[in-house]
């Protein structure tokens, strides 16, 4: 199989089938720079969603690499939304992963068992779900494949200006890939933590004589930046985001990060070609209240 399915399965796919009835009208998957910090926030931003307006239906999902993929450019990014795309438009055709089945199942099994799994005994069922577990790709992986054509699904990429190492120019050319496949294109300049110091203080006041090390964002410790720094200050945690301080620091500011943001630059354009200060993550929250 060409394709090296750098999706981390064990827990997206798993929680896309949660067992529950309530199956989501629309999964909006982003496909993140970060795998701490951005994961964390988006996936507390879609577990409180009702609680800002996101319709009940609508589900965020933070696309995962696997656990040995260390690639995080920016093309990465996008190369990983486009290994999600092609499951999602093209895997509804379960022979794709049959070399991915465990010794002495076909593909005709995987589809009674999609499709009809009470036809196979329940020691049959269980020596299957067995066998597939440990493995990269699961059995919740087939499961999301043969549901994913009854929705209507969006697809975007999140990604930090972080100009000591993302070119202007690699950026744009992502940005117009993006345009013409629609997906959806966020971009925080210098890097996502400004958003997050957009909820916690008054970013215009309070740093008024410190816009240029925000814009520059230079590294103060080995463990921080300058705005790593700030936010773990201010919201008192590391890269991770518990619950805990996601409900008392981000959830109940959002809409007051929404407006602080509308301060700074909010232009995709002149986010990809200015070294101003900004980002479009508030267009992205717009989108899922919709």
């Amino acid at each position: 199989m060409n394709n090296p399915y750098r999706l981390r399965s064990s827990d997206l796919f798993i929680r896309l089938d949660d067992g529950t009835n309530d199956k989501p009208r629309r999964i909006v998957f982003l496909s993140v720079e970060g795998n701490e910090t951005e994961v964390d926030y988006f996936r507390h931003l879609d577990r409180f969603g009702t609680q800002l307006g996101i319709n009940a239906m609508v589900r965020v999902e933070v696309i995962r690499r696997s656990n040995n993929d260390t690639r995080s450019d920016p093309w990465a990014v996008f190369a990983l939304l486009e290994e999600m795309v092609d499951l999602h438009d093209n895997g509804a055709d379960v022979s794709r992963f049959a070399e991915l089945l465990p010794d002495g199942y076909d593909i005709d099994f995987v589809r009674t068992f999609l499709l009809d799994p009470d036809q196979i005994s329940l020691a049959k069922r269980q020596d299957f779900l067995g066998k597939m577990q440990g493995r990269s790709i699961d059995i919740a992986y087939f499961r999301f494949v043969s549901e994913c054509d009854e929705r209507d699904d969006s697809f975007c990429v999140l990604l930090d200006k972080d100009s000591s190492s993302h070119s202007s120019q690699q950026l744009n050319e992502i940005w117009q890939k993006c345009r013409e496949k629609g997906y959806g294109f966020y971009l925080s300049s210098p890097c996502f933590e400004f958003w997050l110091l957009l909820h916690l203080c008054d970013v215009q006041s309070d740093y008024a004589n410190k816009i240029g090390f925000i814009r520059h964002n230079p590294r103060i410790s080995n463990r921080h930046t300058f705005l790593s720094y700030e936010v773990s200050r201010k919201a008192r945690h590391a890269k991770r985001i518990s619950e805990t301080v996601f409900r008392k620091e981000y959830l109940p500011r959002i809409d007051y990060a929404i407006k602080q943001s509308h301060a700074f630059e909010t232009d995709v354009s002149s986010l990809i070609s200015s070294e101003n200060a900004g980002t479009n993550i508030a267009d992205l929250v717009t989108f899922l209240r919709q």
